[in-house]
Formats: structure tokens, sequence, C-alpha cells
């Protein structure tokens, strides 16, 4: 009979462990509404500062004449005069970034923003025209214009210094075309003599920021005291330099490497120069409802190992603890993720952690003490909860080795159990030497 009940006990403790998950998966839903509710306010404070940035060129933008055959809706053909219009791009390109992040807050989340200050030289040369299949009358080089693509114009802040051959020029808004970018600012050029430019400009953004390698050869150097950085783009570093102080990256990159060529006539290249871009995105560390929502994924691993642990002193010290004081018990437990949510929205999440970890096994050892009715056993349970919340808290720091340490562990959690309940006698049946005849 006593088998039975044991079998029928542990029965029931697993069926609660079970019912228990319903309450830890509906605090997950609450991780998950949280992080969500985070990602709008980061994208609507992002909107109003200034959306990832990616910069392209400079370049300059030369009208020309070409005719076209037409063919009218009788069958006629005729020849017209249409406007097109030569994109060169710099034969050297030359980059220097300095990006600020900021962490801007409204309420309890907060989102980081970048004010970028970019130093850009290039040199151009007039392409052979002959090469192009273009008449070099038809090109209007008077009318030529400097270009410079911003993915978001409204994060262009402060007065920009552009000098094009030593001489000061003044930027207006809108491109000569929108053939490369979309968003920008032009400025006319006279192209006699050396075409060269200089550029300093200040521009706020959010998340990313990338530069479209448009030059013969384009050497870009990005520097900011962030030091979680996320290289992206379609070029990785050749070199990079990340400290506690924050990283440095330089890129080589010449036009043998992309998909377009050194002058673009008529055509939507758009992508093609948006997919060639490269730079980084300024990540935030795991933050805290991302770790609050693997936090979550041990909940099985503490109420049953839990429940396991009182099941054993029960049986071994032949003392009855009812279901309820189990779900109780297992109630506590699932109340940790939600403290944990709740405190690491207010203080930071390492510091939730500590309080929510030291909430819940002071109130889980305290109860186990009237329940067990042995200091002995409930300081057992409380070092036992103790240590798994030390386990978890590293398991959760990590990132390259979770996996690892998770699987060795849990590994560790099944040989204790294994160890602890080779004595249990689960059928009751008497010992080889009391057996009688």
């Amino acid at each position: 009979m006593k088998s039975h009940s044991n079998t029928l006990k542990a029965a029931v403790i697993g069926a609660l462990a079970l019912i228990l998950l319903i309450p830890a998966a509906l605090v997950q839903e609450v991780v998950d509404e949280r992080s969500a509710l985070a990602e709008e306010v980061q994208t609507e404070l992002g909107e109003q500062w200034g959306r990832p940035q990616t910069v392209v060129g400079p370049y300059l933008v030369v009208p020309y004449r070409y005719s076209a055959s037409e063919t009218s809706s009788s069958g006629r053909s005729s020849k017209t005069i249409r406007t097109g219009y030569l994109h060169i791009l710099p034969e050297k390109l030359t980059v220097n970034g300095r990006i600020e992040p900021e962490v801007r807050r409204r309420g309890i989340f907060d989102a980081v923003v970048y004010a970028t200050h970019l130093s850009m030289s290039a040199r151009f040369r007039k392409p052979n025209l002959n090469e192009l299949g273009i008449d070099p009358s038809s090109v209007s080089w008077s009318l030529a214009t400097l270009n410079l693509g911003i993915s978001d114009a409204r994060g262009l802040k402060g007065t920009s210094s552009v000098r094009w051959n030593g001489t000061k020029i003044s930027l207006a808004s809108g491109l000569a075309s929108d053939n490369l970018a979309e968003q920008g600012v032009r400025a006319p050029v006279n192209v006699d003599g050396n075409l060269s430019v200089e550029v300093d400009l200040d521009l706020l953004g959010n998340g990313g920021f990338w530069v479209a390698p448009t030059g013969s050869t384009t050497d870009v150097t990005m520097t900011s005291p962030w030091t979680s950085p996320s290289f992206s783009g379609a070029f990785l570093p050749d070199k990079h330099d990340l400290t506690s102080e924050g990283f440095h990256a330089t890129w080589t990159v010449n036009h043998l490497n992309r998909s377009y060529g050194e002058v673009l006539q008529e055509g939507d290249f758009q992508d093609l120069v948006r997919q060639s871009a490269l730079g980084v995105d300024l990540i935030q560390p795991v933050g805290h409802y991302q770790k609050a929502h693997r936090a979550g994924r041990y909940a099985i691993l503490f109420i049953g190992l839990s429940f396991v642990t009182f099941f054993l002193m029960e049986v071994l010290n032949r003392l009855r603890i009812h279901p309820i004081q189990y779900a109780l018990v297992g109630i506590a437990l699932v109340l940790f993720y939600s403290l944990l949510l709740s405190i690491s929205e207010h203080v930071g999440f390492n510091w939730a952690y500590v309080a929510a970890a030291t909430a819940t096994v002071s109130l889980v050892t305290a109860y186990s003490a009237t329940v067990l009715k042995a200091r002995k056993l409930s300081a057992g349970v409380g070092t036992l909860l103790t240590v798994l919340y030390v386990f978890l808290f590293v398991v959760i720091q990590l990132e390259d080795y979770a996996l690892l340490v998770g699987s060795l562990g849990l590994f560790a959690v099944v040989a204790a159990v294994m160890y602890f309940s080779r004595n249990v006698n689960w059928y009751d049946n008497p010992s080889p030497g009391e057996q009688t005849n």
C-alpha cells in the first residue's frame, strides 16, 4: 500500500508541476509584451531623433542630352531629345567617422541614439565620354552638381562645411537625381581644373551607421566609445580593435569588390548602392527583457527539482507534505520571474535578480522550516535554491557558452537526484536480510 501511495503522490506532484507551467508561460507572455512595448518606444524615439543613416557619396551629377527613338500608336518612328544624367563616382574616397552614442529615456524605457561627426575627402576625374558612347558636346559640364546621399536628411544637423577645390560652397536640399540615393544635399560646382572636395558634417541617427564605398578606392575609419558594436553590411572591417573604451575599425574597398561601375548613367541603382554599404550597428548587450525571457525557460527546472527535493525529504524522513504545500512553493517560484521582470525595469537586471532571488529563497526556506519541522532540512532547501539561482545567473550572463554550461548543469542535477535517491525503496520490498522463508 505504501508503494502505491508514493507512486500516486509522485504522479500528483508531477501533474502539479506541469500545471504550474501555465502561470510561468503567462509571465513569459508579459515579458514579450513589455519587450514589444520597449521596442515601440525605441522606434518612436529613433524616428524623432533620426533613423539609421546610410551615406552615399559624394559624387558628381552632370546632365547630358541623348536621342531616343519613339514609336507612335500609328507605328510611325521618330527621334526625340532627352536629358540623362552622368553619375561620376570618386576616384579616391576617404571617410572618417566619430560616432557618439547617447541613451535617451522615455518613462522606464530607453533607446540608443547617436551623433556622428563625419569628415570626408574625395578626388574625381572626368570620364572618357567616347568610351561611354556619349557625344562630348552633349554634356552640360556647366550644370554639374556635387551630391551627397543621406538616407534621413532630417538627421543633418549643424553647419556643414564643404570645400570644393579649396573653396567653400553652400549646400542645398535635395539631389540632382534619385538614381543612387533617395534623399540628400547638393551644390553646383565648377568642374574645370582639379576636382576634389572636403566635407565635414554632423548626422543624427539611431541603431546603425553605414557608408557606401562609392570610390574606386574607398578607405573608411570609424571610432566610437560604444563597447557593443555589431559590424554589418557587405564588408567586414579589415582591422578592428574593441576595448572597454570603445571600438576602432577600418575598411578598404575598391570598385572591383562591388556590383556597379565608376560611372553610372540612367537607371535605378539605389538597391545596388545600399547593398554595398558597410558599417556598424550600435546594439545593446542582452537587455533585461531578453535575460528575463531566458530565465523563464528554466522554470520547469526550478519547480521540478524543488518538488523532487521535497518529495525525497518526505520519503526518506517519513514526513507528510500536502499537495497544497507543494503548490504554494511552486507559486512562489513562479512569482520570482514576475518580480524579476518588474524590478528590472527600474533598477537593472543584475540588482533585480539579486532582490527577486533573495526574496524567493527567503520565503521558500522560511516556509520549508514550518513544513519540514527541521532546520537542517529547510537549510538544505535554501542551499539548493541558492545554488540554482546562482547557476541560472551565470548561464544568463554567458552568451557564447550558455548552452554548454546549461547542459553541464542539467547533467549535474540529474546525477545529484540519482545519487540522493539511490537508497529509496520505491516498492517497499524488504531487504535481502529481512526476507523470511
